[in-house]
Formats: C-alpha cells, sequence, structure tokens
C-alpha cells in the first residue's frame, strides 16, 4: 500500500496553499470565498497518518468587503472569540481508485463534528501537494444563525463545499 506522504514531518507552504468554500445563496447563485491564512503539518511515521491544520478566520475573503465584516463579526463567525477553523485527521485510508479518504475533526466557533475530505497527493514544487475536497453541514456545524430565513425560505443553502490545495515543505 502507498505512503499518504513520503515518511517524516511535512509543513503547510501558507504561500502556496489555499483553502476555499463555496455555498448556495437564495438557492440559485453560489457564493464563493476563502481563506488567506493558512497552516498545518502532515506527519508520516510508518503507516500512521498524522495532520493537523487551520485556517485564521478574520482573514475571510468572499470579494465583497461589506459582507466579510459581517461574516467576522459576532453575529456570525465572532472571531474575537473564535479567531480559528481547525481540522485534526484520525484516520487516512488509501482507496482502490488511486485516492485517499481522509477522516478528522473540524472545529468551527467552539464546536466540533466529524469530517471527511476525499483526498489526491502529487508531487508539487518543494513537496507533496495535497488536494482535499469535502462538504459539510452547517446545521451539523451548529452554524445555523438568525437572519439566515427570508420569507419563511433560506437565504444560504445548509451545504458548504471545502477545497484545500495543501503545498508541503
Amino acid at each position: 500500500m502507498p505512503l499518504f506522504v513520503p515518511q517524516g514531518l511535512w509543513v503547510v507552504d501558507p504561500e502556496r496553499s489555499t483553502v476555499r468554500f463555496r455555498i448556495k445563496h437564495l438557492l440559485v447563485a453560489s457564493v464563493e470565498g476563502s481563506f488567506s491564512a493558512v497552516a498545518g503539518t502532515v506527519g508520516v511515521d510508518g503507516r500512521a497518518v498524522r495532520a493537523a491544520g487551520s485556517v485564521q478566520v478574520a482573514t475571510i475573503d468572499t470579494g465583497m468587503a461589506d459582507r466579510d465584516e459581517r461574516l467576522r463579526g459576532a453575529g456570525f463567525f465572532d472571531v474575537e472569540r473564535h479567531p480559528e477553523i481547525t481540522f485534526r485527521a484520525t484516520g487516512a485510508k488509501h482507496s482502490d481508485r488511486g485516492g485517499w479518504a481522509v477522516s478528522g475533526d473540524m472545529t468551527i466557533m467552539g464546536s466540533t463534528a466529524p469530517f471527511r475530505f476525499s483526498a489526491s497527493v502529487e508531487d508539487g514544487a518543494r513537496g507533496p501537494r495535497i488536494t482535499a475536497r469535502g462538504s459539510l453541514s452547517r446545521r451539523e456545524h451548529d452554524l445555523d444563525w438568525p437572519g439566515l430565513l427570508h420569507s419563511g425560505r433560506a437565504v444560504v443553502g445548509d451545504r458548504v463545499d471545502i477545497e484545500l490545495v495543501l503545498e508541503l515543505r
């Protein structure tokens, strides 16, 4: 069985890595955004995989400064009290199709819930490059804020699609 990444401890290169998300807005359009401050490590010791990462919520960017300020505020992510979103892997399994299933726990605003990424690994500029995708339910992560309904209908969808491109060094 192949290794997730080569043996050793790898550090996420914040200058070459991205964390993006997408969520339905008004059930018609999608809002896309990213976090610019990304940190993390991936370690392999034998067959054991250890990985942990975080984004600084204050660096959220959806392309609209007013919306970003609202998202940072106490009515949404409350970055003063919850400055980071974190993920800690609990396992990585190789699939028959060549990819990886990375399971772990994601913590958003103090609420931790299981999360799973589908990942692929390839050679990057200075080390391995991991591309990972997953979806989470806002409600399962207690991200059901007041004001997300208008006339009884959801203003934003429940599912948030997440994509990571992590360059390791």
